[in-house]
């Protein structure tokens, strides 16, 4: 491996007037240095690769390069208004791009004279990025690890590197096409490449256990890949702070023991090892099926001798597979045995979650970003709606969402009591949430999204009647005040711990069975409005940075994941955002998930596509307006 050249991060302040030539200078055939960035030279992403890995392909794709001079610079003409009078220089050394291994370029661009230097400074951050190499064909989701959105983000992005620390940074990428790329990783290598005073890495694949395709890589290989990084002194501060971390929340393994703690309010769990299902498939079945019923029984959720309904899923899964749900034990075995691929002898799913199944009406998502300088987190509540989607055979969460009246008038039926009671839930769930990671890692986390599932159980008539009856039995005894003011107490509400990760979705299948539910359900809302609710909130997921942020812009993201990538040391550097943080922005909703009310023909378009199963690409209203794009594009 060869080192590049040390002198050209001579120790130059940035600021330094000596440090920029002078117009005179600038004539053909001088070289000086200009600051690169891959993802704004063009729509190809290349890299400077002189000295570094082929195989992966790595090298410096932001970052100050020795350039040269083509033509001599004309002062008079200059128009910092038109590049076309700037300063035309090449970029000197050996560019290759990830989908083209073969060629070579060595990019000609045209620069203002303020952005050359004689010789650069010790950059204040150095950024290893580790991503997969086919980016052309990836979405530009905010979700997406594979996409340009969440890949540049940081770098490039509002509230990223360039707008933060502008030209002082860099950034080495390493582009892997698969398992054998990232085991080739040399972690002393990599410490050697990056200058910076504060390093950090980033990673942009699926780590998982059965799936296959673009950015899915062995989990084993990537966590062992992250883990000498960091005792190389490159700490993980995307997708997670802390790559021990990241194990738990994408691999799940955290569901069995968080649902013995009352404070996570995780559904009765149990994981089902596949080592044991190898060597006594039905056994093995029947017991965790035995362990998840009495577990459901002792939480006081049934009876003993009850069927069980459960929802099944493996860890280090992405994008709602490897979901499903069973009802009673032979089903569970049929479904398991599938999932678990024990007909494969390559089978590498280690063992797979089984949970009790909780009756959501919507998922409540609580977004939280970390303020280093308030040291407080800034949180937004998103209600995302719960569909039937197409080939699934229970109901996802899926990419729209409520607005907090519609969430009021479609879930909770007006009652403001049970929708306050379900918020509160939530918040409790969501500190402690925020606590276990802290204690997890030692530091809080930069950016987290939480899941909760939120049951809401209103009486029927039948339980209004019983109401009456023991009102007038208490007017009876002179309690007449007690029984009023109990008709009309908040409605109790629980909230659940679904998941640290994951969402999904749902689309009506037919169009009259819908509007005649609408009916109904706006028939018995005013009835419900005055009624006792009960809502229980269950925790479903805690995700990664990588999660989709449901329609909030990534500024505050993007911040958040930048600032985290300062506090491994305290430079000492006057200014540095190690010791001098930048506030935080406030995420907003973007324009685009949101829209005004439709007219009648654009709702009966909306409900064709809803019939239809198409409503991905249809701009949303009424009760669910479109709000991220984790299942298609909009």
């Amino acid at each position: 491996v060869v080192v590049p050249d040390s002198a050209m991060f001579a120790v130059v302040p940035a600021a330094r007037e000596s440090s920029v030539p002078g117009f005179s200078d600038l004539v053909q055939g001088s070289r000086w240095y200009a600051f690169y960035r891959m993802n704004q030279i063009s729509r190809w992403r290349q890299v400077l690769n002189d000295g570094c890995l082929q195989a992966p392909l790595a090298g410096l794709s932001d970052g100050w390069v020795q350039v040269e001079v083509l033509n001599t610079f004309n002062a008079a003409e200059y128009d910092e208004s038109r590049h076309q009078t700037w300063v035309k220089v090449k970029f000197l050394g050996t560019f290759v791009d990830p989908l083209s291994l073969d060629q070579r370029w060595s990019p000609e661009l045209s620069v203002k004279p303020c952005d050359l230097r004689i010789s650069v400074p010790r950059p204040a951050l150095s950024l290893l990025n580790v991503r997969w190499f086919n980016y052309y064909e990836q979405r530009n989701a905010q979700w997406n690890c594979l996409g340009e959105a969440l890949n540049s983000g940081v770098i490039d992005g509002v509230g990223g590197a360039w707008e933060a620390i502008p030209s002082d940074y860099e950034v080495v990428t390493i582009f892997v096409r698969g398992a054998d790329d990232i085991q080739r990783i040399n972690p002393v290598w990599a410490a050697q490449q990056l200058r910076g005073r504060h390093r950090c890495c980033t990673v942009h694949l699926w780590p998982t256990q059965s799936n296959t395709g673009d950015g899915y890589v062995p989990e084993d290989v990537v966590f062992r890949c992250l883990e000498r990084l960091e005792q190389a002194g490159i700490p993980l501060r995307h997708p997670s702070h802390s790559s021990m971390l990241y194990r738990q929340l994408c691999g799940k393994t955290w569901i069995p023991a968080m649902s013995r703690n009352p404070l996570a309010g995780v559904p009765p769990s149990v994981r089902l090892m596949s080592g044991d299902c190898r060597s006594g498939y039905g056994a093995a079945v029947a017991r965790a099926y035995r362990v998840l019923s009495d577990s459901i029984v002792d939480a006081g959720m049934g009876n003993a001798g009850d069927p069980v309904e459960g929802v099944m899923k493996a860890g280090f899964s992405w994008m709602g597979q490897d979901v499903t749900c069973f009802a009673g034990q032979q089903q569970l075995d049929e479904k398991a045995r599938k999932m678990l691929k024990l007909d494969s002898l390559d089978a590498t799913v280690q063992c797979i979650y089984l949970q009790h199944k909780v009756n959501k009406l919507v998922e409540l998502r609580r977004i939280c970003f970390y303020d280093r300088v308030s040291d407080q987190y800034q949180i937004h509540t998103r209600y995302m709606v719960v569909e039937q989607r197409r080939n699934w055979d229970f109901e996802m969460t899926s990419a729209k969402t409520y607005t907090e009246a519609e969430a009021l008038e479609h879930v909770f039926k007006g009652n403001t009591g049970a929708k306050a009671d379900a918020e509160r839930q939530a918040a409790e769930l969501g500190q402690h949430w925020l606590q276990w990671m802290q204690r997890e890692t030692g530091s809080k986390a930069a950016f987290a999204r939480l899941d909760f599932l939120v049951e809401v159980d209103f009486p029927t008539d039948e339980d209004e009647e019983a109401k009456d009856e023991e009102a007038k039995d208490g007017e009876a005894k002179g309690e007449e005040a007690k029984g009023e003011e109990a008709k009309g107490e908040e409605a109790k509400v629980k909230v659940w711990t679904c998941e640290v990760t994951e969402s999904g979705g749902r689309s009506a299948a037919d169009k009259k069975a819908k509007d005649e539910e609408a009916k109904d359900e706006e028939a018995k809302g005013e009835e419900a409005k005055d009624k006792e609710a009960t809502v229980k909130v269950w925790t479903c997921e805690v995700t990664e940075i990588g999660g989709s942020l449901c329609g909030l812009s990534d500024n505050a993201r993007n911040a958040a994941v930048l600032s985290s990538c300062f506090t491994d040391v305290t430079c000492g550097t006057v200014g540095c955002l190690c010791t001098t943080p930048r506030p935080l922005p406030v995420a907003a909703v973007e324009e685009y998930w949101t829209h005004a009310p439709r007219d009648a023909g654009a709702n009966a378009e909306l409900s064709q596509a809803a019939a239809e199963g198409t409503t991905e690409g249809v701009e949303g209203s009424g009760a669910a307006v479109a709000s991220g794009a984790e299942n298609g594009s909009l």
